[in-house]
C-alpha cells in the first residue's frame, strides 16, 4: 500500500513545483533561524533587520551553491561518457547524481522489438533477466518539441530521464540529451544569479530624514551597477577605485571627533551663555555653598535651650514621661503620686 501510494502521489504533483521537498522542512528551518534571536524585548526595528540578516544568509548560501554548480563539473565514471558529460553540463549536481544512478542500470537492458515507421521509431525496452516489465519509447527526429515519449512514466515522477529514454540515446549513438527531456527548473539554467541592483533601503533606517535615506539608497545602487561594470575592465577598475578614494579623502571629520563629545558640549554650552549675557546683565547663578545642610537641624542642641541655657534633666526628652510627677521611667498608672497606689 505504501509502495502505490508513494507511486502515484509522485505522478499526482508532478506538475507542481516543490523543489524536491517532500515535507515542511525548509518552513521549519527557516523558523528556527528567525526565532534564534528574538524576545519579548525585540523591537520592530530589530525584528526588520533580523529578518534582512537571515535572508541574506540564506541568499549568499544559494550564490555559493549556484557558483560551485556553474564552474565545477562532476567527474565521469561510466562507459557511457558522451550521456554522461552532457548531463553533467546541463543538470546540477543533486540531479546529476540522481541521474548517473540510471546510467549505471543501463547495462542490464535490451531492446525487445524495434518498429521502425516514416517518421517514428519505435523500441520496446526490456530487463536481460526478466522480460515480463516491457516499456516502450518512441523517438522523432522531426519533433522538436518532443523528440522523445515514454511510457514508464518514470520522467513523469522524478522530473528526469528515465534509464530507458538514456539506452535508446546510447543505442542511436546520441551524445546529447533531447531538450524535452531537461525540465528548465532541474538545470543550472533554473537560477541566473542575484541581481546586482538592490532596491531595498531596509538598512536606512538609521539615516536622519527621508531624504538622507532616499540618497543613500540611490548611491547604493549606482556603486553596485558601477562595480559590476568595473570587474572585467582593468581600467575602469582602477579609476572606479581612484575616484572612490578621492571622495573618501574629502570627508569632512566632525568636530565630536576631532576634540571628543563632552568637550564640543561643553563649548556649545559656553557660545549659548556668551550669547545669553550679550544680551543683558543676569542674576548670579546659584552655587552650593560648604557644610552640613541646614535642613533638620535645630538653632540649639539637645542639650541646649534656644537660649544657650543648659536644659535641666527634666528638659530633655529621653523617652515618655509620667503624666503626674514628669519624670522618665514609668507611667501615671505606677506612679507613686497616684492616690490608687497607696492602698
Amino acid at each position: 500500500m505504501y509502495r502505490k501510494r508513494r507511486l502515484w502521489v509522485a505522478s499526482y504533483l508532478s506538475d507542481g513545483f516543490f523543489i524536491g521537498m517532500r515535507s515542511n522542512q525548509r518552513n521549519e528551518s527557516m523558523n528556527s533561524s528567525l526565532h534564534l534571536h528574538l524576545g519579548y524585548g525585540t523591537t520592530i526595528v530589530d525584528l526588520v533587520v533580523h529578518y534582512e540578516n537571515c535572508i541574506v544568509h540564506l541568499r549568499e548560501n544559494e550564490a555559493h551553491d549556484d557558483c560551485e554548480a556553474n564552474q565545477n563539473v562532476p567527474p565521469v565514471i561510466i562507459i557511457y561518457k558522451a550521456i554522461e558529460e552532457h548531463a553533467a553540463k546541463v543538470f546540477t549536481h543533486a540531479n546529476f547524481y540522481i541521474l548517473q544512478d540510471d546510467l549505471k542500470k543501463m547495462g542490464q537492458l535490451k531492446i525487445f522489438e524495434t518498429l521502425v515507421g516514416i517518421e517514428r521509431q519505435t523500441f520496446t525496452i526490456t530487463w536481460q533477466d526478466i522480460r515480463n516489465f516491457r516499456y516502450n519509447v518512441v523517438y522523432e527526429p522531426g519533433n522538436s518539441e518532443e523528440t522523445i515519449s515514454y511510457t514508464c512514466l518514470e520522467m513523469v515522477r522524478k522530473g528526469l530521464p528515465c534509464k530507458h529514454i538514456l539506452f535508446v540515446l546510447h543505442h542511436r549513438k546520441l551524445s546529447e540529451i533531447p531538450k524535452c527531456c531537461v525540465l528548465n527548473r532541474l538545470s543550472k539554467n533554473a537560477i541566473d544569479g542575484l541581481p546586482v541592483q538592490r532596491k531595498s533601503d531596509l538598512f536606512g533606517w538609521g539615516w536622519s530624514g527621508p531624504e538622507k535615506r532616499e540618497r543613500y539608497s540611490q548611491v547604493s545602487i549606482k556603486t553596485a551597477e558601477a562595480a559590476h561594470v568595473a570587474l572585467d575592465d582593468p581600467f575602469l577598475f582602477d579609476e572606479l577605485m581612484k575616484c572612490l578614494d578621492d571622495i573618501i579623502a574629502k570627508k569632512k571629520i566632525p568636530k565630536e571627533e576631532l576634540i571628543g563629545r563632552r568637550r564640543c558640549a561643553l563649548i556649545a554650552k559656553q557660545a549659548i551663555q556668551a550669547e545669553e549675557g550679550a544680551a543683558g546683565i543676569r542674576d548670579p547663578h546659584k552655587v552650593s555653598t560648604k557644610g552640613a545642610p541646614k535642613k533638620g537641624r535645630s538653632k540649639g542642641g539637645p542639650d541646649v535651650t534656644k537660649n544657650d541655657r543648659p536644659k535641666d534633666f527634666r528638659e530633655k526628652k529621653s523617652g515618655s514621661l509620667c503624666g503626674l510627677c514628669h519624670l522618665p521611667g514609668h507611667n501615671k498608672a505606677t506612679c507613686s503620686l497616684n492616690e490608687k497606689n497607696w492602698a
